[in-house]
């Protein structure tokens, strides 16, 4: 059972919703829901956790038997192949679809990134989107991609901080001795930037083409990827303290070679 939401919350949701550009363009792919008098008739294009939620199957299309006689017909088909919760004793078709292969949830990742928290506020947007890519290659199953990814949205991070435009151009190996001299994360932050590198370099798939299988297990990609968030929090929030103290330095220098012109 299932009550419907208040008219505030319905408007304050479409509200929400308009602003994400994640509404469908196209009629077709739309969400639609009929009813047969006060009984639910049929669903099209449901996200599928929702579906899961309240009717325990990951789909996208729901519909109910038109009438007794349909549904007479697939009960009967349902006992006779005993398949464990079978959905044919209610429903006449289902269209299965896991969550993740839906097409929508993939955008819905991308604007939850974007949109929540203050590090996606603050942080470089070519770091989201390594950051994104990383989720992306652990959600695909994809250990030598998202080490790949950790490795990329660390390297982007140090020229950020590092802020000279010599790096630009320089894998992280060429100049990391430099970004561990210029940072002031503790040791053991500036370490896991070395430490990622080194293991991309050397592993197949990651930093290089290899005919060799990959060696990364997805339980070490959850490893890293966990220090790798950690880590490009604390240095994105470092960066842009430096960043500020740099700015407010350079306004102090100009100001001293003002001549004063107010009254004290």
């Amino acid at each position: 059972m299932t009550t419907e939401i208040y008219e505030h919350q319905r408007q304050e949701l479409d509200h929400q919703w308009k602003a994400s550009n994640l509404l469908p363009v196209m009629e077709e792919d739309e969400t639609a829901i009929g009813m047969d008098g006060h009984h639910l008739g049929y669903l099209v294009n449901v996200c599928p956790e929702v579906t899961f939620k309240y009717f325990g199957y990951y789909t996208s299309y729901l519909a109910r038997y038109v009438d007794e006689i349909d549904k007479a017909s697939g009960e009967r088909r349902a006992q006779r192949e005993r398949l464990e919760d079978d959905w044919r004793f209610e429903w006449a078709r289902v269209a299965a679809r896991h969550f993740t292969d839906c097409s929508v949830f993939h955008q819905v990742q991308r604007y939850n990134v974007r949109a929540g928290g203050k590090f996606q506020a603050i942080a470089h947007p070519n770091v989201l989107t390594v950051l994104e890519r990383m989720e992306h290659c652990l959600e695909t199953d994809d250990p030598s991609g998202a080490l790949h990814a950790a490795s990329n949205a660390l390297e982007t991070l140090a020229k950020h901080l590092l802020d000279d435009r010599t790096v630009d151009e320089k894998p992280l190996g060429n100049f990391i001795d430099k970004y561990e001299k210029a940072s002031q994360l503790p040791n053991e932050f500036k370490a896991v930037a070395r430490q990622i590198y080194n293991v991309r370099n050397r592993t197949p798939l990651s930093g290089h083409g290899s005919t060799n299988a990959p060696s990364m297990t997805m339980q070490d990609a959850i490893v890293i990827a966990a220090a790798t968030n950690s880590s490009s929090n604390s240095s994105t929030a470092r960066s842009r303290s430096v960043r500020r103290h740099r700015q407010r330095r350079s306004v102090r220098n100009l100001m001293i070679g003002l001549p004063f012109t107010g009254s004290r």
